[in-house]
């Protein structure tokens, strides 16, 4: 087993949309995601706004809590404002990966 020399860190009590941009305000303009591939960038208010619009938007689709979203989706900046926007609207999620090269999706975690 390896153990970091690091103190351990404590496991955060909040939902995962809220420990990480319960504080986005604070940031505002300064960059939050950028691609590496493009250089897209989208700010902190940009992220917090975007995914509360379509946390409301998979309310009013009917996710609820305890639903589960497969998100199907290539890497980009806006992989992290649909998890969290699934996540504010309640649900958990799985996340749908594709193959380099291939049309076929696998399951995170799961070896071609």
């Amino acid at each position: 087993m390896f153990r970091s020399e690091y103190a351990d860190v404590p496991a955060v009590e909040l939902p995962i949309h809220e420990a990480v941009l319960g504080r986005a305000a604070r940031f505002g303009g300064a960059p939050a995601l950028i691609d590496g591939m493009d250089g897209t960038t989208l700010t902190y208010d940009q992220v917090d706004r975007f995914h509360r619009r379509a946390a409301a938007a998979f309310a009013e689709a009917g996710v609820r809590k305890g639903d589960v979203l497969a998100l199907h989706s290539p890497n980009t900046v806006l992989f992290p404002v649909a998890f969290y926007a699934a996540t504010r609207a309640g649900a958990s999620v799985r996340r749908r990966l594709r193959d380099q090269g291939s049309e076929q999706p696998r399951e995170a975690g799961e070896w071609p």
